[in-house]
């Protein structure tokens, strides 16, 4: 009895293996699959063989630049099992319709007229019964979110700015209107999967942060052994309230010295007087050689350097990632942080090209993941 329960325990890694690497590489050839596998040629054949048949990758033909047999290409199959993923942020609501491999068939980005949590609500569902209508074979909706969430309960519980949005019920609220499963995951964590799933060259990591750096908050992602860290009660990890500078700045929060405060937009607009904060946002953008634009990307850049080393020295990862919309400005302050930073974790950390879809994007992914075995071994 166990040696069948370990036989059926491997055939499910060496499957999760096989699809994980066409998720990573779109199309790939049965050679390589066994190359970057390391599996024999008869577990390939058979393995590529069941996905075939139960529709979940497609072979198409690959012609080369000389005569010879033409090769096949594996591919998933984006005409099955879509996924309809969603950020939830207060800037925009993007919804990205993706198949099982991330790639994104429809997006859009929707600006919402009204941050209060009946208007965001009815206009995500809205959307949603978009999508249903248009699309069929949409198996899955899975959201990306700021703030705290509750992933045993599928709860967002709090989102600033957004007025009377606490405890909102993602799961129970759309999973019964559209009869469809519905997960909720910390936005920093979808962007953490979606660079892990996306960027080849980040094969085999095991242990990594990230950052989403917004113009309002920072999210934060932890990769341990494997696993992302959830912490106690599964709601994730807070770190832009957690002290960078004692006695520092005054914070939104009502404390001094927070990470929040030194290394948003929102926050750095309360150190410079320059009026509303949609005047502020247009002196950074105004110019690159403008004096106060660059003293505040300074410093800037030097608490987000303090905050990276305090984050390598804790966590030791391989790899530290640094996303979000903070990133559109990195010309502006990239060559200082780097300057900062100690020399000997330049190799470690890594700015990433930010796109508003991507969180949507890598909710998807964990909602796959999630499902994996029941996707691959479903009859």
């Amino acid at each position: 009895m166990q040696s069948t329960k370990t036989n059926y325990e491997m055939k499910q890694y060496n499957f999760q293996t096989v699809f994980k690497i066409i998720q990573r590489y779109s199309s790939i050839s049965r050679r390589e699959l066994q190359n970057l596998s390391s599996l024999s040629w008869g577990s390939i054949s058979s393995i590529t063989a069941d996905m075939v048949s139960n529709g979940l990758i497609i072979e198409k033909s690959h012609k080369l630049g000389y005569s010879g047999r033409t090769p096949k290409l594996l591919t998933i199959n984006n005409q099955k099992n879509r996924i309809l993923g969603i950020d939830i942020n207060v800037s925009a609501i993007t919804f990205a319709l993706c198949d099982l491999g991330g790639l994104v068939l429809q997006s859009e980005r929707v600006r919402p007229q009204e941050l209060h949590k009946s208007y965001i609500l009815s206009l995500i569902d809205e959307y949603i019964a978009k999508y249903f209508a248009t699309y069929d074979e949409i198996i899955m909706i899975a959201f990306s979110v700021q703030g705290q969430i509750d992933r045993t309960e599928n709860i967002s519980v709090s989102i600033d700015k957004i007025d009377g949005w606490e405890n909102v019920p993602l799961r129970s609220l759309f999973a019964e209107k559209y009869g469809r499963p519905v997960y909720i995951f910390h936005d920093p964590d979808c962007l953490l999967i979606y660079t892990l799933a996306k960027m080849r060259n980040f094969t085999d990591v095991n242990n990594c942060v990230a950052l989403r750096l917004s113009a309002d908050g920072i999210g934060f992602s932890a990769l341990i052994d494997g696993n992302i860290y959830k912490g106690a009660g599964d709601t994730g990890i807070e770190i832009e309230h957690t002290t960078l500078v004692p006695n520092g700045q005054k914070c939104k929060c009502g404390r001094s010295g927070c990470f929040y405060a030194y290394c948003t937009l929102e926050g750095l607009s309360r150190q410079y007087k320059s009026g509303t904060y949609d005047e502020f946002l247009s002196l950074v953008r105004a110019s690159e050689t403008d004096e106060t634009s660059l003293r505040i990307f300074k410093n800037y850049a030097y608490y987000l350097a303090v905050a990276v080393q305090n984050l390598i020295m804790l966590f030791n990862p391989e790899y530290l990632f640094l996303n979000g919309e903070m990133t559109e400005y990195k010309k502006l302050f990239e060559k200082e942080f780097y300057l900062k930073l100690n020399n000997n974790y330049h190799s470690r950390v890594f700015f990433n090209s930010f796109d508003t879809e991507h969180p949507a994007v890598g909710a998807a992914l964990l909602a796959v993941s999630r499902n994996l075995n029941e996707l691959l071994f479903h009859d």
